[in-house]
């Protein structure tokens, strides 16, 4: 998740419902000042981490609704 300078990665792993992922945060880096990620960061700025995964949560709830369900499209009812 992208914000700024702010860069969170994340580890995703199956929640108890086999139809959602929990996402749990990983690592946070600032990459005005560290491009190569090499520092995180996230101990430090609780806040940012808190803002990102709510706004990786929003996203994720929002396309989850947008979603059709898995299957095959309806057969035309005319045939050639």
């Amino acid at each position: 998740m992208r914000s700024g300078p702010w860069k969170l990665h994340f580890r995703s792993k199956p929640a108890e419902d086999s139809d959602s992922v929990k996402i749990t945060p990983m690592d946070l880096y600032n990459l005005h000042h560290d491009v190569s990620e090499t520092h995180n960061i996230a101990d430090k700025h609780p806040d940012v981490v808190k803002r990102l995964v709510n706004q990786a949560q929003s996203f994720n709830d929002n396309l989850r609704k947008q979603t059709r369900p898995l299957g095959r499209l309806a057969a035309s009812s005319s045939s050639p």
